[in-house]
């Protein structure tokens, strides 16, 4: 079976640049920089967090499930009926590569919109043999919420791609996936000629 399949990837972003134009551009949320203590900036990111998981599902067309905070996973995933954050895992990310509130939400958001995809898609409960194929489905689509939200997919690319590429080979190549992103972008800024 093709790892991808471009009539799904194609209707999907379709619905990604209705519910862009009923939404619009530029809803991307920041919550700027503070310092202060470590419970504090926790905090602030989890209600950063819960912001863009909102607008992420809003412009995905599907009713928010519950976002839950765990260290019961390695990263993010959605477990068929909940997304699942490791808030450690996502802070490590975003000292790592982003020094800029605009490189944190576009990479918080993309991680978001990606676990929202699969568990919209049920991807939870799907064979493995077709994992590349929903993985880059989900990256696609999580392109197509950047562009949408307004924010740009290059920080999330790169962290995808770093992240696919030291840590785990079971995943599609780091430039496959950096791909995907880029051209679910790339569709939806050509069909609104933004």
């Amino acid at each position: 079976m093709a790892k991808r399949s471009s009539s799904k990837s194609s209707s999907s972003t379709g619905l990604l640049i209705g519910l862009g134009l009923m939404v619009g551009g530029g809803l991307l949320l920041l919550a700027g920089a503070s310092s202060g203590a470590a419970g504090e900036e926790t905090e602030r990111l989890r209600g950063r967090v819960r912001r863009l998981f909102l607008l992420a599902a809003r412009i995905l067309g599907i009713e928010a499930p519950e976002l839950v905070f765990t260290s019961s996973v390695n990263n993010a995933s959605s477990d068929g009926t909940r997304v699942l954050v490791n808030l450690s895992w996502l802070e490590e990310v975003l000292q790592r590569f982003c020094g800029m509130p605009a490189c944190v939400d576009a990479v918080v958001l993309g991680i978001l919109a990606h676990e929202l995809v699969h568990h919209s898609y049920g991807d939870a409960y799907a064979p493995l043999w077709d994992r590349d194929w929903r993985e880059l489905r989900a990256d696609q689509l999580a392109g197509a919420v950047l562009a949408v939200a307004g924010a740009a997919p290059e920080d999330f690319a790169r962290v995808i791609h770093e992240i696919t590429t030291c840590c785990d080979p079971s995943y599609p190549l780091g430039s496959e996936r950096r791909e995907a992103i880029q051209a679910g972008y790339d569709e939806i800024l050509a069909s609104n000629a933004i």
